[in-house]
């Protein structure tokens, strides 16, 4: 019988996750879906921690994740009985603190070993300050991309998150994300400026300059790490391929013009500029259907002058307000249609982006 070549899922690997970590103060694993990615940090930093008697914290964005069982969870497939010699067989958190596990047949218990670490709420981070942390040398930041709110000036908190659990020791944080959207805070934060052109299986390096309590002047080295493509779906999935095997982003399908750019008149333009993305939105009357819409598209040159401003401009122009607030009565009826979706766009990525965007200001 022929044998066939049977491709397996190119799964990210430890030693390659590991070794970015290892480089940087703070290193974003990045990818699709179910690639390894989150099994390859967890058994990498657990590996170390074991092997050289280290912590790690685990952290969450909300309190309300920080339950036991949903913590213990996250560690299932982690392989302890491979990184500690069949000593130990799991992973247990008990009050929020990690441990080496094993079952004791004869107890019908669990028995706790070496504690790894402890989890911990991005949200609730002031109420850490206080406390001492011994021995800790990495923070794994899970899901840190998401396509719901981000807490306020995010960036900064996890900074002073990992400085509480760090002092002044060097450590490393693992921020693992699925490439979800391109829109996210540390991009904007930190100036990863490459990040949403970032090709698979590439390491990009920044340095930051950050600003301590007390005046002084830290560099950080940051690693973005676009993990491989998977290559492979278990057929288990809806929709966005691309997104789940390859590490492109979301992007949802968004209304387009039912008609020729040359049956559009434009009768009034604003430029909107949100999470450093511009777009270019024209009222417009379509001929054709003869209805009236925001037709939306990407703006790449700088706005004329005189053009109307919304949103994230260095400006004290009069013509530019901070949301879609109207200056006068008949734009505030333009401003209108938005709210009841009289819009379109010129592809499915700006409509996904501006959605987002727009439900931000």
């Amino acid at each position: 019988m022929e044998k066939k070549n049977i491709k397996l899922p190119n799964y990210v690997k430890e030693k390659n996750v590991m070794k970015v970590i290892n480089a940087s103060q703070y290193a974003l694993i990045l990818g699709a879906w179910s690639n390894g990615k989150s099994y390859a940090t967890k058994n990498g930093i657990v590996r170390e921690c074991v092997k050289r008697g280290v912590k790690f914290g685990y952290l969450r964005r909300f309190g309300k994740e920080l339950g036991d069982e949903k913590n213990e969870n996250y560690f299932l497939d982690c392989n302890v009985s491979d990184i500690t010699g069949g000593e130990w067989s799991n992973i247990v958190v008990f009050r929020h603190k990690i441990y080496l596990a094993r079952f004791n047949n004869d107890t019908s218990k669990w028995e706790r070993g070496q504690q790894l670490g402890e989890c911990f709420a991005l949200n609730e981070y002031i109420e850490y300050k206080s406390r001492v942390f011994l021995d800790y040398e990495y923070l794994i930041f899970e899901e840190f991309i998401t396509l719901d709110n981000y807490l306020d000036k995010e960036p900064y908190k996890l900074f002073r998150m990992a400085s509480t659990l760090f002092r002044n020791k060097r450590g490393h944080v693992a921020l693992i994300g699925n490439t979800v959207s391109p829109i996210c805070p540390y991009y904007r934060e930190w100036e990863l400026l490459n990040t949403t052109k970032q090709k698979p299986n590439t390491i990009d390096t920044y340095k930051k300059e950050v600003e301590e309590d007390d005046g002084s002047k830290t560099e950080i080295l940051i690693k973005v790490y676009m993990t491989p493509p998977l290559d492979k779906s278990s057929g288990m999935f809806f929709g966005h391929l691309g997104e789940i095997t390859g590490g492109t982003y979301h992007v949802d399908n968004q209304p387009h013009i039912e008609t020729d750019i040359e049956d559009l008149e434009v009768i009034y333009t604003v430029v909107f500029r949100k999470n450093d993305i511009t777009f270019l939105m024209q009222f417009v009357h379509d001929k054709r259907l003869n209805s009236d819409y925001w037709y939306i598209q990407p703006k790449v040159s700088k706005p004329q002058k005189n053009t109307r401003l919304v949103g994230e401009f260095d400006t004290m122009a009069q013509i530019h307000t901070d949301g879609f607030t109207g200056l006068t009565t008949t734009e505030q009826k333009l401003f209108n249609f938005l709210k009841i979706g009289k819009y379109c766009f010129s592809d499915n990525l700006t409509g996904t982006l501006w959605k987002k965007c727009y439900k931000e200001v």
